[in-house]
């Protein structure tokens, strides 16, 4: 996975836990500082190939997290592990 699939799947990420729906192409693209919405589908298309992302038809944000685990079968050491990763504070 390359850096700006990441961090698009981060920004996905980020987007479906503080707005409870995923971001658009456009919204991406803007966050990437992409000029073309094309860039952030070409990206997407890619994650879904990799099975880091799902397509669900006939919805206009129709992308999602594949395999997302219940936060509360994650180790708490895991959880703050990633938040460390993502620069966040840790409690």
């Amino acid at each position: 996975m390359t850096r700006k699939e990441l961090r698009v799947l981060d920004f996905i990420r980020e987007n479906i836990v503080t707005a409870g729906c995923a971001p658009t192409l456009d919204e991406i693209a803007a966050h990437l500082g992409m000029t073309a919405k094309s860039s952030a589908h070409r990206i997407v298309e890619s994650l879904v190939r990799q099975g880091a992302l799902v397509r669900e038809p006939h919805k206009a944000r129709n992308v999602l997290l594949a395999d997302v685990p219940l936060l509360t079968a994650v180790p708490s050491q895991v959880l703050r592990d990633e938040l460390a990763r993502r620069g966040e504070a840790v409690l």
